[in-house]
């Protein structure tokens, strides 16, 4: 049984297009791309009210993002964006083990295992 939220909809994903990893990588890459971008900005002084702009997002999404971004420390963003690079890898070597390599990722992040770092898939 799957308990946290992000694993259900993993999972939901995962059987209703099996064949769509390239998608959801593109996806989680792009993600949190941005919440490192919403980092990068506060360091060089952009203000919230100028982010949206510059990620070039609708006002109301990039307050969502910006605001999840500062759940995250820029070194565990890192680090996940990192991981999720492994992740594209290891699914194109090993395309069998992609389902438990994103259920692997998403209970890391969700636990905040990459605060440290991440540890790399083979």
């Amino acid at each position: 049984m799957i308990a946290s939220s992000p694993l259900r909809a993993l999972q939901q994903f995962l059987e209703d297009s099996p064949n769509e990893h390239p998608v959801l990588i593109g996806l989680l890459s792009r993600y949190f791309r941005q919440l490192s971008q919403v980092h990068d900005l506060g360091r060089h002084g952009v203000s919230d009210d100028e982010m949206p702009t510059r990620l070039k997002l609708h006002p109301f999404i990039a307050k969502k993002v910006i605001a999840q971004a500062r759940r995250f420390k820029p070194r565990e963003l890192a680090n996940i964006r990192q991981a999720v690079a492994q992740i594209d890898v290891a699914a194109k070597r090993h395309g069998h083990l992609t389902d438990v390599l994103f259920k692997d990722f998403v209970d890391q992040v969700c636990r905040g295992g990459f605060e440290q770092g991440f540890r790399e898939i083979r």
